[in-house]
């Protein structure tokens, strides 16, 4: 059997062996596969919806100015061209859509993640300093006291 090299991670507190499993280093402290996954995840994330921020205007709204244009012209064809209007409709919503879905997208995962931080931190195992019980939680689920 090999060297075991039992670290903690940085971002979940697991424990794990580095030599086994794998992980990364971040130059100070060690993180598993998974936040190492989800850290890609959200810095290719961060690149989509921040990508086009150091452009020119035109790079980042060309979406939005040519979408509603689209929009505009498919609006004033309906009654006399059902097929453009339709075209032109469906064209400028789509070109809105791909504009915004990576900063909806982005700001349901940052959602999310509080949402798992604050579940974690409510699921470590505290002592509870008026009865000494082993508890998870906010409240100490002996005596019922508020838990620091």
């Amino acid at each position: 059997m090999g060297p075991s090299h039992w670290v903690i991670c940085r971002m979940c507190g697991m424990k794990f062996d580095f030599e086994k499993k794998g992980g990364y280093y971040d130059g100070s402290r060690y993180i598993c596969k998974s936040c190492g996954k989800m850290v890609k995840k959200q810095l290719v994330n961060e690149s989509l919806t921040s990508g086009a921020v150091n452009g020119s205007w035109f790079a980042r709204n060309w979406k939005i100015l040519f979408g509603i244009m689209f929009l505009i012209g498919g609006l004033g064809n309906i009654g006399e061209d059902w097929e453009a209007a339709l075209f032109g409709i469906l064209i400028g919503a789509a070109l809105l859509f791909f504009q915004y879905y990576p900063q909806v997208k982005a700001k349901k995962q940052q959602k999310e993640k509080m949402e798992s931080e604050n579940r974690a931190i409510a699921e470590q195992v505290k002592f509870c300093k008026t009865c000494g019980a082993r508890t998870k939680g906010l409240f100490c689920e002996y005596c019922g006291s508020k838990l620091d």
